[in-house]
């Protein structure tokens, strides 16, 4: 690949610095309200005896892991047939870390949103499963975090095609 590893570093330094700051908010969440819920300052129950948010909020992760992983691939695979209009090895390249890039927030965001509403639950329900799923979630959250190593051959195999 032609292009300058500078490039590929800021992109795969923004896709860090996102993954984390998205993993971070669930966890600091998270940390926040099993603190109360250990000091007994969780505030009055809400709702009756069916935790209704608790289920309301798994359907919504369930529901949001087929999008997690379809959506992305789209975004990637309507650039990729674009690729072959750029000039240049150096243009493709960048073009990918663009798209690759953006179908990584699109990815995290659709883990995050379930992972911090599953909190809430929790906060609202006290249903432990509520945590368990959410921490799930963050656990393949954190698995997203880019390397430049990986995001260095996830492009150099979409370049092949196009070059």
């Amino acid at each position: 690949m032609s292009m300058d590893f500078q490039e590929q570093d800021r992109r795969v330094r923004a896709g860090q610095i996102i993954i984390a700051a998205m993993a971070g908010g669930i966890v600091a969440l998270a940390a926040v309200v099993v603190q109360l819920h250990v000091t007994g300052q969780m505030p009055a129950r809400n709702g009756g005896t069916h935790p209704i948010i608790t289920y309301v909020a798994l359907a919504t992760a369930l529901m949001c892991v087929a999008p997690a992983v379809l959506v992305p691939r789209l975004v990637i695979q309507d650039r990729v047939r674009g690729l072959a209009s750029l000039e240049t090895d150096d243009a493709r390249a960048r073009a990918l870390l663009e798209a690759w890039l953006t179908s990584l927030i699109i990815r995290g965001a659709l883990i995050e949103g379930p992972a911090l509403f599953l909190v809430v639950a929790f906060l609202v329900e006290r249903k432990s499963v509520s945590l368990a799923v959410a921490a799930l979630l963050t656990v393949v959250l954190v698995a997203m975090m880019p390397t430049r190593d990986r995001v260095g051959r996830w492009v150099e195999r979409h370049l092949r095609p196009a070059g």
